[in-house]
């Protein structure tokens, strides 16, 4: 509406300052066609825009999209328990804020900009007052324009039916053919329709007949109607009500000009006599309400008319050209929009060269693990500790169960190659003492249950052993350690070498402790026990260089207390004067974004780290943090880094990483990334698309079809946005309680704490889709009832229907809100219930009702079993009474919405409440059970239960019946297992669309399929092939899987089954396609749910569960909240 308001103002203003400087040099009739202008421009503005996406400074006066303040303070969610704690979560954005001048001036090695690791915070977005306000305006202004265009059509239909009663016929004018009547009015002489009114007792002479035959040549009678309806729409603009006005006066002026055209210039003493007497006649005429055109006016207006007479206007061509070309020019301003910004990637943009390495030293052992010891530009040097299972009998015997040794590895990044691997003992430990390798071998001693250390040098450029270390007094302190003790980190300080030692305390406990030693070998101690008060700490801490002269001293559960007893999380040695001090609790540093202790490096600029989304450099004494590398901004598989992946090499050109990636972590394989920071980024000229997920965490299929299309598509760069995960949603001191109650009843919490954290997420993005602060893309929101909406979403349908892909069409339909689909479903599974059966052809799924029932009422499940079950009740074993309702409620809650209103007095809601509280109790059988350690009784009801709800169903063929109903209408249900929507913020659809699209193709989705993002294809093709490749997996045993040990028979390499043949994997392929697609005639519709509201339903029940309150004390509260959450959401 502002955008509306600003620009038919400035073309108001235009044609006024036209009409000010055209006065007199072109004729009336052009100078009142101008006006038409605007009722045009008023009917085009809706479909018209002139996108100018350059002007960014003044975009303000011509916004596209609502302007949203911020705000510090906390409004009121949903439902109480909603409220949102938006925690702005970084990552996500290619586009650093960096100096282009000074990156173009930068050479490769010159020092990378950096960005602020932003912390979380409670910055609330007031989109909802603001669009509230906004609605208001509208609604106000809409209203009002209805009353007084109903007021002028009500007073001119009056109007019409006096003239029409009153009037009597005097003649025809013979040159214009219209009828002249007389009336007695204080208005006459007027035009009303295509009729002439004139004063009763007066004698119609030629002037005024010629006037108002004028003002039906000029289409008056039409326009004085369309000024009226211009005027009351726009009622609220003061530059309209003066065009109001003005275009009055024209229309007059233009009348006259005529008049004395058609009658002659010598007519022209007696047609200002006339207007003279019109004036004495009708000189107190109020403000005309009619849609009539006279020819009287006031005072100032007809001295003007006069004037004109007397002096005619011009006629300059040239004037009029330019004042058509101003009046294009002023109109063109109008229409102008400052879209959404559509962003593309600039050659400034920060952008990482990126090799992949990897070590593959798979065929050594079945279980490899890998240390990093020391890295270079160059070369790094690996300990691995490597275990091989026995194949035969005798290697059984020869290795008394299996080989474990140690090796030595150096690698050369530049040639790609191990330059060297030295064996070693298993339970050695290798590390650098200035320029020389040091290898540090154990000898268990099984009289003290400790190893007996030895020290040697390496040669560096062979690996082979060089001198022994003898005579060291460090090797004397650590061979005196209590068994169980030994080297954390060996961390080199501008004193010495530092050896940090977990010391085994053989109460459960273990203490740290610093050997200092200096180039002569002598050994300072630096027992860190002394420095406390207390110490409660368990060997899960960690040592990791400061700078040249501080150790930081920190873990998990390490709880260190100071005089005052305050709990800290760790402490700063300084190793030069031996001092410490202590770290805050909520250090940045200490409760991390690093992804564990291994990571964090000393750099010389400070600590580098890396989290889920770059890597971080981390200012000790300025406690800042700084983003050096952004994962987006580089192309990789981010999944990757969800691993055992350290920061080896930091430089200000060059970052090297390496570990054991997440996709590699159990093939013995070591990836080595190496980062080289470019000048020019090598995707200049992509859109940026970016795209959230809203799953729990970071996913290996979504991360693995980013990587993918990056790498395929020309024209788009997808970058991630990790600020609506569900996981970011759960505060610090709730974690707590969430691992708590975790172990007490698994089922339980994952539900209450996911609707709690759906709401906060869900709330968040709403706001900040209707700010347009949101990514482009959204995955994984199709649950969620109150995202689904226009106000949110793009309405994709469309766009499916020009796709020309082999999908699952008659599912699509399901998730589909009034005819639209704004989330296209990448995946579904099932909700229902089935038997697991087998045979010996496997698995298969039953449906104990029927093939022709889909669905069942409570009394026919219960009736199920008691026949079936031994009594033994599916529901009562594993959820509480909440969650069993809530899961009974989510089936029929979209039947409890009509016509936008919730409604939960009906017997469906009221037979459901009581169904879950007489079947579970307020904890589940199986917590109870467990509480008790009974697994005895907690094995023998599981095994008599027959009917399970699915939760991930494979193939699950025609065996499914719905949830359990009230009245047994809900069959299975189709679940969105992924969904991706294009959000209303979204700049570029078109590009966003490219990216959907591929997610829909049979390469997307067997990519997701292939990394576990989802279980079954929407895409048919892509569902055959996957089925192919499960089904030759499954089929075909793994050698590796298979080790000699006298305790495992089955595990004998000499008992592993045969490959099976092509025609016997296709056979079971189509076997399981069959599968696949017969359960889809048996879906009733989708199932989605809206968290807020079930957090509400969840809330209030609690009180009829514990007997507080009645169902009918409980529904009109239920029903009085819910309906508040819906209006408030259609707002």
């Amino acid at each position: 509406m502002l955008r509306y308001i600003i620009g038919i103002s400035i073309l108001t203003a235009g044609l006024m300052i036209i009409r000010a400087l055209t006065n007199g040099k072109i004729l009336k009739k052009h100078q009142y066609a101008f006006w038409i202008v605007i009722p045009l421009c008023m009917i085009l503005f809706p479909f018209v825009k002139i996108d100018i996406p350059v002007l960014d400074n003044i975009g303000f006066l011509f916004p596209s999209e609502t302007i949203v303040t911020t705000s510090g303070e906390l409004p009121d969610s949903s439902p109480d328990t909603a409220r949102l704690e938006a925690d702005i979560i970084p990552g996500g954005h290619v586009i650093e804020q960096t100096d282009s001048k000074a990156k173009k001036e930068a050479d490769r090695s010159s020092r990378p900009e950096q960005v602020p690791v932003q912390k979380a915070g409670t910055t609330t977005l007031k989109v909802k007052e603001d669009l509230n306000i906004e609605k208001i305006i509208e609604v106000v202004s809409f209203a009002v324009s209805i009353v007084l265009i109903s007021l002028l059509i009500i007073y001119n239909v009056g109007f019409a039916i006096y003239c029409r009663h009153k009037r009597k016929y005097i003649g025809r004018d013979p040159l214009s053919g219209l009828k002249i009547y007389s009336i007695r009015h204080r208005a006459t002489p007027f035009l009303l329709f295509n009729k002439i009114y004139v004063e009763e007792a007066e004698d119609a002479n030629e002037y005024i007949i010629c006037h108002e035959a004028c003002h039906y040549k000029h289409g008056d009678f039409i326009w004085v109607l369309v000024r009226y309806i211009v005027l009351f729409i726009n009622w609220y603009n003061p530059f309209i009500w003066a065009a109001f006005i003005l275009s009055g006066r024209d229309c007059e002026l233009a009348c006259d000009e005529e008049v004395l055209r058609i009658l002659g210039k010598t007519s022209s003493a007696g047609y200002v006599e006339t207007l003279i007497g019109q004036l004495k006649q009708h000189s107190g005429i109020p403000f005309r309400f009619t849609v009539s055109a006279g020819m009287s006016s006031g005072y100032k207006l007809m001295r003007k008319r006069i004037l004109n007479i007397k002096r005619p206007a011009g006629m300059s061509r040239r004037v009029l050209a330019l004042s058509l070309a101003a009046i294009m020019l002023f109109s063109s301003c109008s229409f102008i929009n400052t879209p959404k910004q559509v962003k593309k990637v600039s050659e400034d943009d920060p952008w990482f060269d990126t090799t992949r390495l990897e070590i593959d030293i798979s065929d050594k052992g079945t279980q490899i693990g890998f240390e990093p010891i020391y890295s270079d530009d160059e070369n790094i040097y690996l300990f691995c500790d490597i275990h091989k299972e026995p194949k035969t009998k005798e290697e059984y015997e020869e290795t008394g169960g299996g080989s474990f040794w140690g090796e030595v590895i150096k690698y050369s990044c530049r040639d790609q190659k191990i330059l060297w691997d030295k064996k070693v003992d298993g339970n050695s430990s290798v590390f650098r003492n200035k320029e020389e390798l040091v290898i540090m071998t154990g000898i268990y001693n099984p009289d003290t249950y400790q190893y007996i250390s030895s020290m040697f040098r390496m040669d560096d450029a062979t690996g082979e052993l060089k001198e022994e270390i003898k005579e060291s007094k460090i090797l004397k302190i650590l061979n005196s350690l209590p068994g169980g003790s030994g080297v954390a980190e060996f961390i080199p300080q501008e004193s010495g070498l530092a050896f940090c030692v977990k010391r085994n305390n053989m109460d459960g406990t273990f203490t740290p402790i610093i050997y200092l030693m200096d180039e002569e070998g002598n050994v300072t101690t630096k027992n860190l026990q002394s420095e406390c008060k207390k110490l409660d700490i368990t060997n899960d801490f960690s040592f990791c260089k400061m700078n040249e002269n501080e150790i930081l001293v920190t873990g998990g559960n390490f709880n260190i207390y100071n005089s005052n007893g305050s709990n800290f999380s760790g402490f700063i040695f300084n190793t030069s004067d031996d001092t410490y001090k202590l770290v805050a609790e909520r250090s940045p540093l200490i409760l991390g974004e690093a992804q564990g202790e291994h990571d964090w490096r000393y750099c010389g600029n400070g600590i580098c780290y890396s989290d889920n989304y770059g890597v971080n450099i981390y200012d000790e004494s300025s406690d800042t943090e700084m983003r050096s590398l952004d994962f987006n901004n580089a192309n990789i598989d981010r999944y990757e880094f969800l691993g055992d992946m350290r920061t080896l090499v930091y430089t200000d050109s060059r970052i090297v990483m390496g570990g054991m990636a997440k996709y590699s972590s159990d093939e013995g394989k070591y990836v080595i990334y190496i980062f080289d920071r470019l000048v020019k980024n090598p995707n200049v000229g992509k859109t940026l698309i970016s795209v959230a997920d809203t799953r729990e965490y970071f996913t290996a299929g979504l991360s693995r079809a980013i990587y993918e299309f990056n790498n395929t598509n020309s024209d788009v760069y997808i970058a991630m946005d990790d600020r609506y995960f569900l996981s970011n949603y759960l505060e610090e001191d709730e974690k707590a309680d969430y691992e708590k109650g975790i172990d007490d009843d698994y089922f339980g919490t994952k539900n209450k704490w996911k609707r709690l954290l759906s709401s906060r997420m869900t709330s968040k993005l709403r706001m900040d889709i209707l700010s347009g602060k949101s990514p482009d893309i959204i995955l994984n929101a199709s649950s969620y009832s109150q995202l689904d909406n226009g106000d949110v979403f793009v309405d994709l349908s469309g766009r499916l229907d020009n796709l020309d892909l082999d999908l699952y069409r008659s599912v699509l339909d399901f998730f589909k809100a009034d005819d639209k689909l704004y989330q296209v479903p990448i995946s579904f599974t099932v909700s229902g219930m089935t038997e697991i059966l087998d045979d010996d052809q496997g698995y298969y799924y039953n449906n104990p009702f029927g093939d022709g029932k889909t669905g069942v009422t409570f009394d026919e499940f219960e009736e199920y079993v008691r026949d079936n079950s031994n009594g033994k009740n599916y529901f009562t074993f594993h959820y509480s009474r909440n969650e069993l309702f809530m899961l009974l409620f989510k089936q029929i809650e979209k039947d409890l919405i009509k016509d936008g209103k919730f409604d939960a007095d009906s017997d469906l809601f009221r037979k459901t409440a009581d169904y879950a509280m007489n079947t579970s109790k307020e904890r589940s059988y199986e917590a109870e059970l467990k509480d008790l350690n009974d697994e005895e009784e907690l094995w023998s009801y599981y095994k008599d239960i027959k009917l399970y709800v699915l939760d991930s169903f494979g193939f699950p063929g025609a065996g499914v019946v719905g949830i359990p109903t009230a009245d047994g209408s809900i069959g299975p249900m189709a679940y969105s297992e992924a969904s991706a929507g294009i959000t209303c913020a979204c700049s570029n659809p078109d590009a966003a669309w490219e990216f959907v699209s591929y997610l829909l193709t049979p390469s997307g989705q067997k990519t997701m399929i292939d990394y576990r993002y989802i279980e079954f294809a929407i895409n048919q093709d892509a569902m055959k092939d996957i089925a192919y490749e499960y089904e030759k997996y499954r089929m075909t045993p793994d050698p590796r899987a298979y080790y000699y040990d006298p305790m495992e028979p089955d595990l004998d390499p000499a008992k592993m089954p045969p490959a099976p043949t092509e025609e016997e994997i296709r056979d079971k392929t189509d076997q399981e396609m069959k599968k696949a697609e017969d359960f889809i005639p048996s879906l009733t519709g989708s199932l989605k749910g809206n968290s807020d509201i079930e957090i509400v339903v969840l809330e209030e029940m609690g009180a009829y569960f514990t007997k507080d309150k009645t169902l009918d004390e409980v529904i009109p509260i239920i029903n009085n909240r819910v309906n508040l959450i819906l209006a408030e959401s259609h707002k």
